[in-house]
């Protein structure tokens, strides 16, 4: 099991505030995608491989599986922004249990 830095903790932390203050508008999922990919490349550090690396493997099955569905456009708005607020709940989920499971310690380099 790989331990997440202070630093990358105080990253996902951060991540998972501003996730809740972005809310589900459509208007603010470019930052929540933003977010996601800077997430997705913090977790890369901790190593590439997915079965290795439990927050990359579960970062990967939430863009195969949440990401996509709330990129696809839909024809009503409320649709939209139900779509995107369950990918704002995944991600932060997948965030709060990486901070739960992992000590501290310093990414591989």
């Amino acid at each position: 099991m790989q331990v997440i830095s202070n630093t990358d903790k105080r990253f996902f932390e951060e991540t998972k505030k501003q996730l809740a203050l972005f809310g589900s508008k459509e208007c603010n999922f470019l930052k929540v995608e933003l977010l996601f990919y800077d997430t997705l490349q913090v977790a890369r550090h901790y190593g590439d491989d997915p079965a290795d690396n439990s927050l990359l493997a579960a970062l990967k099955q939430l863009q195969l599986v949440g990401f996509a569905e709330a990129k696809t456009r839909c024809n009503k708005v409320t649709t939209q922004e139900r779509l995107i607020k369950r990918f704002n709940g995944q991600f932060r989920a997948v965030l709060g249990s990486a901070l739960r499971k992992q000590p501290c310690l310093t990414p591989a380099v």
